[in-house]
This record gives structure tokens, sequence and C-alpha cells, in this order.
């Protein structure tokens, strides 16, 4: 059986998909209660700078459906550490930009207080996310 933690970020992951550009502000918060107020969340990816507030969770996820939503995501290996944390490698179905990016590869290592995320570090090769917004840019310029 899953663990605590384990079901909260599925649970995060749940609701995450139903998010979209039009959400409502209520909708938004319902997704930050998920994190602690001063998770620190790298949404985009370890590249990106991290949310490190609900006020920036707010911001970044709002600007993040604005071009990405989620499709499918597979857990290919899960571990549980002692401390709580959880670590998901996965391979994940995106939309970005309104293309379809297929087993994306991703990890995240997932940190927890008092059953809410408290750490989300977010491992992902950016290339076929910037490969589609090089396809748009070029696409524009014909």
């Amino acid at each position: 059986m899953a663990s605590t933690n384990s079901q909260t970020l599925e649970a995060m992951w749940d609701y995450l998909s139903t998010l979209n550009s039009t959400s409502s502000d209520a909708a938004i918060q319902k997704y930050l209660d998920f994190f602690t107020p001063t998770a620190t969340v790298y949404l985009s990816g370890m590249s990106q700078p991290p949310a490190t507030s609900h006020d920036l969770l707010t911001t970044a996820i709002k600007t993040l459906l604005t071009y990405w939503s989620h499709l499918d995501r597979k857990i290919i290996h899960h571990v549980e550490g002692e401390d709580g944390s959880v670590v998901n490698a996965m391979e994940n179905n995106i939309m970005i930009a309104g293309e379809l990016v297929l087993g994306l590869k991703e990890c995240e290592v997932v940190k927890f207080k008092d059953e809410k995320i408290s750490e989300y570090l977010l491992y992902v090769d950016p290339a076929p996310i910037m490969a589609v917004f090089a396809k748009k840019a070029a696409e524009g310029k014909e």
C-alpha cells in the first residue's frame, strides 16, 4: 500500500490534470493546498527558478497552464525514503503549445512536511519541449 505522502502526490497529479488556462482562482487555490505555504517548487524543471511561496506558485502554475497540459503520467520507478520523501522516474505524455509530446522522461524528488509538499524538484530534459517552441517560432516566421 502506498504511503500517505505517495497518495498526496498522486492526488496532486490527478488534480493538476483537471486544470487548464481557464481554471478559476478557486481551482488554482485548491492546487496550492497540496503545498506548504513556503514550499520550494521547481514546477518547470531545475533549469528554471523555483516558486517559494503560494503567490509565486500561483503565478508559475497560471503561466505554465497557458501552454502546457498533462495528458498521462506513467511511473517507471518509485522509491520512498525513510524520511517520507518520494522519488518517481516517469514517462509523461503532455501537450505543449498544442503539440503532443509523448514519453517525456522526468524525475520528481518530493519532500513533505505535515503531509503537504514542502519541496518539489523536477528533473527533465527540456529538449523535446524546446523543439516544440522552436517549431512554433519557425512557423510564425513563414
